[in-house]
């Protein structure tokens, strides 16, 4: 608590701040003095990026800061309404308050980006209100009106009751709560754009999330469509051949029968290694350590190297997106090992615990300079790491890629699974439709 003023004894006039201080002291204790924390609240708004810390700023520092009764703050929306963001005190008549954005009292508060007070503002506004301005205006605990006004666009519209001590609003008042009002309306621009600008990167992100799922579910659906079609009319096909080959035994024919089955059987198996890649059957049925033992046992007929495993026996089901997500990580970083690394030997790692799963992807090749961002690769058209990344977000999780010149590579993913299952439920009911 500050010291009463009576000990004071001054030796020399005292100046007007001193006089100030001494009014302050005995209306609110000796500590209020909203010029200078006004400047405080101006700091505030410079700091201010989302509608929180307006709020915080605007309704309560600035409620606090003049001693008020009631602040609140209307901020407008992209049709021009404005709606309430934030209020302390005010009754229900000011909070449940709508005012639509083609209305009187909008344009006049746009057009006039002065604090103004209540009484005034009725006189300005007699005529041509709807009811729902009528009676806003109507509300007498509303004593002055501060539009926030940037680039001839009103912002918002901090409202200001009576003050505790029912001291009046004077000229001083008016010019720092304007100067404050044209601080405030830059705010709730910044505000405005900040928050637009993250809804449209949350779109874009969503929409980039249904385009990757949507990717992996026409993967599913056309090896479902070429196992059961194509590849079961082949089968039947190569018997057939085979049937007619035991009645055309030592005629000329049955060579060329021989020699067209024996391409018949070769699209076979092409066609089993495609529809393994783009669904390996075992992942569904068996999981993903099974799926990755089944798809590095093929990759191994076509690479020297050796590949060592350490593969976690999950005892319980991941999430298909990670199961999934993560082995096409593998997928793709074998395919690298197998282009651009010039390795000998390739160390695959699966652990799974409670709260996490964690693929590496290590090999002993050429290395090379990370990037400070993925995407950089993808202006060289480069892009298998930067769809690891996506395809790992995708589930909630990260991947880290190590690696130096002459010192090998490891691609590392972390996906937590409690983020994951939540990140998988939210797209499973977002799901796009596969056209057919």
């Amino acid at each position: 608590m500050p010291s009463s003023p009576s000990s004071w004894r001054p030796s020399s006039p005292p100046s007007k701040e001193r006089i100030q201080a001494l009014v302050d002291w005995a209306f609110y204790g000796g500590w209020y003095d909203y010029r200078r924390v006004i400047n405080g609240v101006s700091r505030g708004l410079n700091q201010a990026l989302d509608v929180t810390q307006l709020v915080e700023v605007l309704v309560n520092g600035v409620n606090a800061t003049m001693q008020l009764r009631d602040a609140a703050l209307f901020l407008a929306e992209s049709d021009g309404s404005l709606t309430l963001r934030g209020s302390v005190g005010f009754k229900e008549e000011i909070t449940s308050a709508q005012v639509k954005g083609d209305g009187t009292l909008v344009r006049f508060l746009r057009s006039n980006a002065e604090p103004i007070e209540t009484p005034r503002l009725r006189q300005a506004l007699e005529d041509d209100l709807s009811a729902e301005e009528r009676a806003l205006l109507a509300c007498d605990e509303v004593r002055l009106w501060l539009p926030l006004v940037s680039k001839e666009e009103l912002q918002g519209v901090l409202l200001l009751g009576a003050r505790l001590a029912d001291e009046l609003f004077d000229a001083e008042d008016h010019r720092i709560l304007g100067t404050l009002a044209q601080q405030a309306a830059l705010a709730a621009e910044n505000v405005r754009l900040v928050e637009e600008l993250r809804h449209r990167l949350a779109e874009s992100e969503e929409a980039h999330q249904r385009l990757l799922c949507g990717r992996e579910e026409e993967r599913k659906r056309l090896a479902r469509e070429l196992h059961d079609r194509v590849v079961q009319d082949l089968i039947r096909l190569c018997h057939q051949l085979g049937t007619c080959q035991g009645l055309w035994k030592g005629s000329p024919v049955n060579e060329r029968l021989e020699a067209t089955r024996g391409e018949m059987l070769r699209l076979l198996d092409e066609l089993r290694r495609i529809c393994n890649d783009l669904r390996p059957p075992t992942l569904d049925v068996f999981g993903l350590d099974s799926a990755i033992r089944s798809h590095v046992e093929a990759f191994s007929t076509q690479w020297s190297g050796t590949i060592d495993l350490d593969l976690a026996k999950h005892d319980k089901d991941l999430p298909e997106e990670v199961a999934i997500s993560l082995f096409r990580v593998c997928q793709e970083a074998l395919a690298n090992v197998a282009r651009h690394a010039e390795a000998t030997r390739v160390q695959i790692r699966l652990s799974l615990s409670l709260d996490e799963v964690e693929l590496s992807i290590q090999d002993d090749g050429q290395g090379f300079v990370v990037p400070s961002r993925l995407g950089l690769f993808a202006k060289d058209g480069r892009f298998g790491l930067l769809g690891m990344e996506e395809q790992i977000e995708l589930v909630g999780g990260r991947l880290q890629v190590i690696s130096q010149s002459g010192e090998g590579t490891e691609i590392k993913t972390q996906v937590p699974l409690a983020i994951s299952r939540a990140t998988c439920s939210g797209l499973a009911h977002t799901q796009p439709k596969v056209m057919r």
